[in-house]
Formats: structure tokens, sequence, C-alpha cells
């Protein structure tokens, strides 16, 4: 997700951790997309459905908490179905 589109608490996940990929991998930098921008892309790709999935249902399965995802736009990385 773009940082911009992410509420400040969240952002700085983020950011920390796209910076330590980066480190690790020595990336020049990293795209981040909206919603729009990914879903675009796909049906250009000649996908016909495209579903995104927020990851704070994951989180409260995994953990029985939304934290650190506590608002609809908390979540930093968003997982896609493409059909």
């Amino acid at each position: 997700m773009k940082p911009e589109l992410l509420n400040e608490e969240t952002r700085v996940h983020l950011l920390d951790v796209f910076a330590k990929i980066q480190g690790q991998v020595k990336m020049d930098g990293v795209t981040f997309y909206s919603d729009d921008a990914i879903i675009g892309l796909l049906r250009e790709a000649g996908f016909g459905s495209v579903t995104l999935h927020n990851f704070q249902p994951i989180q409260k399965e995994r953990t029985g908490d939304v934290f650190p995802f506590t608002s609809p736009d908390s979540s930093w990385i968003k997982g896609f179905l493409a059909t």
C-alpha cells in the first residue's frame, strides 16, 4: 500500500519493514500501489476479476486482536485474488 494512504500509526510499520527488506536485498527502491492502481494493473494483464483482502481479519485470527490494524486504513499489505 502507498504509505500516504495509511493512518500514521500503522505507516511506521510499513516504512520500517520495507527499509529492512531494501537493506537486506540491496534494492534501490520499492514501488507501492494504491488499491485502484493494482486492480488496474491486474486488469491490464488480462484478469477479469480482482479481489483485495485486508489483513485485519487475518491478524485477529492469528493473535486474537486486530492490533496494530485497528482501523480500516491501517493494513499496510493486502493480498489479492485475481482470476
